[in-house]
């Protein structure tokens, strides 16, 4: 059973993005300007959870970055190829 706190943040989280667009409106600023900024700011508690789940588990296994670089390097493949290849990975289907 998810705890009320799961939820709150889940429904607060599915609220922000379904007025992002009204705010990116209110804001008069482009959709790439307003892109740009909610990703800079997300990158300072991104980076302290990081830090904190670094410090609570210890470093991650050098297989485990194998996935991370993967993502990155996928930018530039149509969206359904880059799922494909993702869920083959995350699934332990990939060649070898």
């Amino acid at each position: 059973m998810p705890s009320e706190r799961g939820v709150a943040f889940a429904v607060a989280g599915a609220l922000t993005i379904a007025f992002s667009a009204i705010l990116v409106r209110l804001a008069k600023v482009s959709p790439e300007t307003a892109a740009f900024f909610r990703c800079a700011y997300a990158v300072p508690p991104l980076a302290a959870l990081a830090w904190w789940e670094r410090r609570r588990l210890g470093p991650r296994p050098r297989g485990a970055w194998r996935l991370t670089a993967l993502a990155g390097d996928l930018r530039a493949l149509p969206e359904l190829q880059r799922s494909a290849l993702l869920m083959r990975e995350l699934t332990g289907l990939s060649h070898k």
